[in-house]
């Protein structure tokens, strides 16, 4: 027996004596303490921070967070496996109040901690959209310029103005505005001009109408078609050698693309610069890739300010004889 009791003393000592964990002997049937410190730590721009004192607790599983907007009737919206919770997409004008409990492994729960309440009132204009990006367009016969940023972290974005202008350093105002959309991209489909430039810049809106400021600049301008010349469409060709296309009306890169159908099975492709307006580009062929009596089809791809095409090519049709 004083064997057991000492053998008890010791285990005690190192593996302690507290509330069993997850992975622990058992349940306790004892609830967890009530949380403690509960505070709301920031709230604006529909947007409530509530933090509070992390129970030393070894069995807690999780916190519950409940929310009233009268202070009487609070529902349970979320649990929270950390010493605080965000809750947004809130109305700016209403108040919300909060309180928390405490759950263990064992599914016991806390009684309620004392309430908190804020109004995440709209005091800050939004922050200036990162990563715009900008590509022209001309495919298949239809031209416009595409947009693309990162979409802001803010919870009470309403969505992006546009605006463009013909020159660098254009005001983005009213006098310029080009759109309105809640996603973080815009095709304008009214710039459709060849060889113009068209500057964009764009502000972020939130729900108060409250608006960035502008993002720098970004321009490109729309490119015609590169004209194949070389094989022909539907061609038998021997004696093949190169391939022959005439460029755009603009310094430009490009890109030749070589495949086995219409859609994919590309074989080979080539790229190539060209400082000059309607330059007529020659690139040899490459061996030991393309044979005999197989049907290929090519194409040629513009490209400007984007790492997508600007203008694209008609898909030309070839065979190569003995």
């Amino acid at each position: 027996m004083k064997l057991l009791v000492i053998a008890l003393i010791i285990c005690c000592f190192y593996c302690g004596c507290e509330r069993p964990t997850e992975s622990g002997s058992g349940d306790d049937g004892i609830p967890p303490g009530v949380p403690e410190g509960l505070r709301v730590y920031n709230a604006s721009d529909g947007e409530i921070i509530i933090e509070w004192h992390y129970s030393n607790e070894p069995d807690i599983k999780l916190y519950n967070i409940y929310r009233s907007t009268d202070s009487l009737n609070f529902s349970l919206i979320d649990s929270a496996f950390t010493d605080y919770y965000i809750d947004d997409s809130l109305d700016y004008d209403t108040l919300y109040w909060y309180k928390i409990t405490a759950k263990d492994y064992y599914g016991y729960e806390s009684g309620f901690s004392g309430v908190v309440s804020a109004k995440p009132l709209n005091l800050h204009s939004p922050r200036i959209p990162r990563g715009i990006k900008i590509n022209a367009r001309n495919w298949g016969g239809k031209k416009s310029v595409y947009l693309s940023w990162l979409k802001n972290d803010e919870t009470d974005i309403a969505g992006y103005k546009i605006y463009r202008g013909d020159e660098a350093g254009f005001v983005p105002d009213t006098s310029s505005f080009a759109g309105f959309t809640g996603k973080n991209e815009f095709e304008d489909s009214t710039a459709a001009d060849f060889y113009h430039f068209y500057f964009y810049s764009v502000k972020a809106v939130d729900n108060g109408g409250l608006v960035s400021g502008p993002t720098a600049e970004v321009y490109d301008r729309l490119l015609e078609e590169p004209l194949l010349i070389s094989p022909p469409d539907n061609s038998a060709i021997s004696d093949f050698s190169m391939f022959i296309f005439r460029g755009t009306g603009a310094p430009a890169d490009y890109k030749i693309i070589v495949q086995t159908n219409r859609f994919f099975g590309e074989v080979w492709q080539s790229d190539i610069s060209s400082a000059s307006a309607y330059d007529t580009i020659r690139v040899n062929a490459p061996r030991g890739v393309l044979y005999y009596n197989t049907t290929y089809y090519w194409r040629v791809a513009a490209f400007s300010a984007s790492n997508e095409p600007n203008s694209v090519s008609p898909l030309f049709k070839f065979i190569i004889s003995p």
